[in-house]
């Protein structure tokens, strides 16, 4: 498989937009997009991972929050044969499954207490503090599935654990 090398077009300095500069970098590959294959699926299997990061989202009909939260399984994770070039950073994943609870809202209350569990969290308090998800070592369980058209990975129903 063809390395990607990408070379700004005048090595412009970097600039990370946060004073307000809307300019892009051009970017020049090595060869024609159209001569990229797709990387390849990361096989479905367990693989240790850690949560990074918890965020809330509004869902799409506007009608209520969830818990997007985002595990990275390493690359040292990946197996042994496969190219790790295809996710350098370590392959992220999002589980978007968890309602922001609502006065009364016993299912998604559920279903967060089952969440913390599996991570091995207490659930003998009356508080969901996402903060304490952030960093914690899980397993996850990856599948292939197709969103927008598109396979990918993603993590497969009931498939994330406390890491061992």
């Amino acid at each position: 498989m063809a390395k990607a090398k990408l070379t700004p077009v005048d090595n412009p300095p970097p600039t990370d937009n946060l004073e307000g500069d809307d300019s892009l970098d051009v970017l020049e590959l090595d060869q024609n997009l159209d001569d990229y294959p797709e990387p390849e699926l990361l096989p479905p299997a367990w693989y240790k991972a850690e949560i990074q990061n918890v965020t809330q989202r509004t869902n799409q009909k506007g009608t209520g929050r969830y818990y997007a939260v985002e595990i990275v399984i390493p690359p040292e994770n990946f197996p042994p044969d496969y190219d790790t070039d295809n996710w350098p950073d370590g392959l992220k994943l999002f589980y978007n499954l968890l309602r922001v609870p609502t006065s009364g809202d016993r299912r998604s209350v559920a279903n967060i207490k089952r969440f913390m569990a599996s991570l091995g969290l207490a659930i003998d308090t009356p508080r969901i503090d996402p903060n304490e998800w952030i960093g914690r070592p899980v397993r996850v369980k990856v599948e292939h599935g197709t969103w927008e058209g598109n396979r990918r990975e993603q993590i497969a129903r009931n498939g994330i654990q406390a890491s061992e």
